[in-house]
């Protein structure tokens, strides 16, 4: 049975041995055993024993599926089902990946394939990475989220405590499989956080510079999107993963500071994950994040203000919230934000904030701490 029409990407690393593949198409999870075998033939004899990661919410939707088709393309599989949710993605929460690893003498030449969102792709990664010093992986997205951000570039983890991706490791996956028809089993919210990652491709578009298939921040700034979702899916999905897919070529392990142009937003959403005990999604978070670093950029002179107030309206007309649910101490935001991992200083943040027009970003100078409260407080009163 032949895989349906489909576009195929590429990474392509210094110092790798090949390219990593993103293949994105409407109804490709059926066809995923012949995806694998098709595209990891350069990387060795396809696996014949694999290890599904999912979760308690896709398992049913998607994973008994996957498995019998699996198994009856000839592969040995065993499943682990972990619970979801972002207090779950812990060391802790690991040790059944391990444990299932060992009970099935998982080896070298056997693959990880993870099956769901963001956090089940960061936890599989990171397993990956890290039994038998690094074994091939499958990641196969289907939260909106994971598909245009999350399951690409390589960044995989887990929290400590109230430290968000402290422990983890760049782990690149061996192939990527989209299929955009499970967005249609998601709940509204979740496909609300996806479109935050959407916005934020379209806020740094134009830093990135290079080809994509359409034009993001035009498509999601058009008045209907957010009621219709009529659109073509594959062209959306594949034209965020070509903006990343750039970013992670020039700077894959974030040494040139390039690769923080993907942060933007995401300084002040960590923040606000922390402290709201994981209240927000991910994405929740990133928008709230995304209209702050708008504020702050409007107030440092960075951008005209009726430049900052567009972008944050765009963001209320993706149904996406731009201000906290509740209250939050600016002394405990610009303590959490000081975790964040591009900061050099104690005394200052390093944000990547809009610079000139909406669609450019850059790394700004560090912002005092006192300076960013100040900041934060005004925007609250606003």
């Amino acid at each position: 049975m032949t895989a349906p029409s489909h576009t195929t990407l590429s990474i392509e690393l210094d110092g790798q041995p090949s390219r990593h593949p993103i293949v994105i198409g409407k109804g490709l999870l059926a066809h995923c055993a012949e995806l694998i075998e098709t595209h990891l033939c350069n990387q060795g004899p396809p696996p014949k024993r694999l290890l599904l990661v999912t979760d308690q919410t896709v398992a049913p939707l998607y994973g008994t599926a996957m498995q019998a088709q699996l198994e009856a393309h000839g592969c040995q599989v065993a499943s682990v089902i972990l619970p979801g949710g972002e207090t779950n993605k812990t060391l802790a929460g690991m040790a059944a990946l391990f444990e299932a690893a060992e009970a099935f003498e998982f080896k070298r030449n056997d693959a990880v394939i993870a099956l769901g969102g963001g956090i089940i792709g960061d936890m599989a990664g990171f397993f990956a990475a890290s039994i038998l010093r690094g074994v091939r992986l499958i990641q196969v997205p289907t939260s909106l989220l994971a598909q245009v951000d999350s399951s690409v570039g390589g960044k995989t983890g887990v929290n400590h405590h109230r430290l968000k991706n402290w422990i983890g490791a760049f782990y690149q996956p061996h192939l990527v499989i989209i299929d955009p028809d499970t967005i249609t089993s998601l709940p509204e919210r979740e496909i609300g956080c996806g479109l935050a990652e959407i916005a934020k491709y379209g806020f740094i578009q134009d830093s990135i510079g290079t080809e994509t298939k359409i034009n993001v921040l035009e498509t999601v700034s058009t008045p209907s999107f957010r009621q219709a979702l009529n659109i073509d899916w594959v062209s959306l999905i594949a034209s965020c993963c070509q903006l990343k897919a750039a970013v992670v070529q020039a700077d894959a392990k974030e040494t040139s500071g390039h690769r923080a142009l993907l942060n933007f937003g995401h300084t002040f959403g960590h923040a606000y994950e922390t402290l709201l005990n994981h209240r927000l999604n991910h994405g929740e978070a990133v928008a709230i994040g995304m209209a702050d670093a708008l504020f702050v950029a409007a107030q440092l002179g960075r951008i005209d203000p009726s430049l900052a107030e567009k972008g944050i309206d765009l963001l209320r007309q993706l149904d996406l919230p731009t201000t906290p649910p509740e209250p939050i101490d600016t002394g405990s935001m610009v303590a959490a934000m000081g975790q964040d991992k591009k900061n050099r200083s104690g005394q200052a943040i390093t944000l990547v904030l809009p610079v000139k027009s909406l669609g450019r970003v850059q790394l700004a100078d560090p912002i005092e701490k006192a300076r960013l409260m100040a900041l934060l407080d005004q925007r609250r009163l606003n």
